[in-house]
């Protein structure tokens, strides 16, 4: 199975190449001699014993905002399935850049579909909990999360254009798997585990937010989330995550247990960071529909322990 990975330079993109070239380097991993561009992986699809080759695709060789690109790089590589993980992420500063946020994440996403549904790559694209209001009551009304089904209404501009992707995609009626995630960590790119660990060494007291509530989703486990999803042939809007649901301001605390750090964390109301942007309230997505599909859902402290000790030189 060829595997292309668009965005691989962010943080989900990085990953996907770390998982998929397991305990290699960048020097180590091994180009295919078969397959011009791609590399080895040393995952394979364990219902077939299928041999998975990859290829990362950065913003260069692959732009959303460029359709052109798209289709040049598809019909180089001509890959069996797309994992998109590539989208505008600004989320402050998609109020003021709207246009370019919904060229990227709307426009261009559905260029993405048309082009791979004429190709017949099977296309992997990665949404977010944004599409909800995230409205504080919704916890009550969601108490495992937001399912599938739940009403989107996105509160903020951001939202809106991945919201509208979502949209652009399905009206394709093609082989699309739509995987909607929310506040993801891990040990790569810019994230809310890597700033938290920064600042308390670098500032010795924090103060975080305490009045939004979700789940951290860590990239491992959306990467094997996928992987199986893939196996099963899977179609349409689904949730990843993990089990759990906790404050930003918990969060962190837990954060700098498993990290052994002492320092102070103060909580803080969502008005003491203004922002552009309206953030959610409550951003937990429930995973029952991935669960009754016999896949596992770990609870979050599992992968946070791990992605923890991996950066104790941070």
């Amino acid at each position: 199975m060829k595997i292309a990975i668009s965005g691989s330079e962010g943080q989900l993109g990085l990953s996907w190449q770390h998982y998929l070239k397991g305990d290699l380097d960048d020097t180590e991993a091994k180009s295919s001699t078969i397959l011009p561009g791609y590399y080895e992986s040393k995952v394979y699809n364990s219902s077939d014993s299928e041999a998975i080759y990859w290829l990362p695709l950065n913003r260069a060789q692959f732009d959303l905002c460029v359709p052109e690109s798209i289709q040049t790089t598809l019909d180089r590589f001509q890959p069996d399935v797309l994992i998109n993980t590539a989208a505008y992420t600004k989320v402050d500063q998609a109020e003021d850049e709207q246009e370019l946020a919904f060229e990227c994440n709307a426009k261009g996403v559905a260029a993405l579909g048309k082009a791979c549904m004429e190709r017949d790559i099977r296309l992997v694209h990665y949404s977010t909990d944004y599409v909800f209001p995230g409205l504080e009551e919704d916890a009550l009304k969601y108490p495992s999360g937001y399912p599938e089904s739940a009403p989107t209404d996105p509160v903020n501009i951001y939202g809106e254009t991945k919201w509208k992707g979502e949209q652009e995609l399905l009206s394709l009626e093609s082989n699309v798997l739509i995987l909607r995630v929310s506040w993801l960590c891990s040990a790569y790119g810019n994230n809310f585990l890597k700033t938290i660990l920064k600042r308390a060494k670098s500032h010795g007291q924090l103060k975080v937010v305490n009045d939004q509530i979700g789940v951290p989703t860590f990239t491992e486990d959306v990467i094997e989330q996928t992987l199986q999803l893939l196996q099963l042939n899977a179609q349409g809007v689904l949730h990843l995550g993990s089990k759990g649901i906790i404050s930003w301001h918990d969060f962190a605390k837990e954060i700098l247990e498993f990290a052994d750090i002492n320092v102070p964390i103060e909580a803080v109301s969502s008005d003491f960071f203004p922002s552009k942007a309206v953030r959610p309230k409550f951003s937990k997505l429930s995973t029952s529909k991935l669960e009754n599909l016999g896949i596992k859902v770990w609870p979050w402290q599992r992968a946070c322990k791990r992605v923890v000790s991996s950066l104790k030189d941070i």
